[in-house]
């Protein structure tokens, strides 16, 4: 295998090479000392890709850790919290040098009032986009779709229905599981809403990227796979 001078290939110049025994493992990781560095997929095609702040996005790396946000290259970055950290982490998140971030809003444990408000404060910060989740209210993802200028990207599954109502109420994206993509959804979506992303949300599953790609979905978020030990 070619090592590159490229900041991944400066990593695995320092130690055991990974074995390249799947698919999986050769699309995210190469040693880096005791930890690893989540790489973007390498696919035969990629999916066509969608802008966000200028910049051309195939695939977006979903996590809640700081060092993955900082290495990965994946065009953008999902920084998927439960509680939303305190404003200098945000703020450094936000600021990672060539990676849209866009931050989910979880409605959990806010009042309705307390989320529009940090949808507003993730907005001023330089978030690239708000995530909601599937379940997040109607009535408040209408409210954030109208009040704030930043795209919406929102969970769904791939009933027509709802992937529709969503899309009317202002949402910018639709977030559907990977294992739910199909080439006909995608097809009947892109020519529906031209103007709005579908993206594949594949977790670390390796089938479901493939799947993704196949079906024609804009984009896919993924996350880190786990540590695979080659001893």
């Amino acid at each position: 295998m070619e090592i590159n001078n490229t900041f991944e290939g400066q990593f695995l110049a320092h130690g055991n090479q990974l074995q390249y025994n799947s698919i999986l493992s050769r699309w995210f990781y190469v040693p880096v000392g005791s930890q690893n560095l989540p790489v973007k997929p390498k696919l035969y095609a990629f999916p066509g890709g969608f802008k966000l702040k200028g910049k051309l996005i195939y695939s977006i790396l979903s996590t809640r850790d700081e060092y993955e946000m900082m290495t990965t290259d994946a065009e953008a970055i999902l920084a998927h919290f439960y509680f939303i950290p305190g404003k200098e982490k945000l703020k450094r998140i936000l600021s990672i040098s060539g990676k849209p971030a866009i931050v989910s809003v979880d409605h959990a444990f806010i009042t309705k009032s307390g989320v529009l408000s940090l949808a507003k404060k993730l907005e001023s910060y330089g978030a690239a986009g708000l995530y909601a989740r599937r379940k997040f209210p109607f009535d408040l993802l209408e409210k954030i779709c109208s009040e704030c200028s930043v795209p919406v990207f929102a969970a769904s599954s791939a009933d027509i229905g709802e992937i529709t109502s969503k899309i009317n109420a202002g949402v910018y994206a639709v977030c559907i599981a990977g294992k739910d993509i199909s080439t006909e959804l995608t097809k009947l979506l892109h020519q529906a809403f031209p103007d709005n992303p579908v993206l594949a949300m594949c977790n670390k599953s390796e089938k479901q990227m493939q799947n993704s790609v196949i079906s024609g979905s804009d984009a896919f978020i993924f996350r880190p796979c786990i540590q695979y030990n080659f001893d």
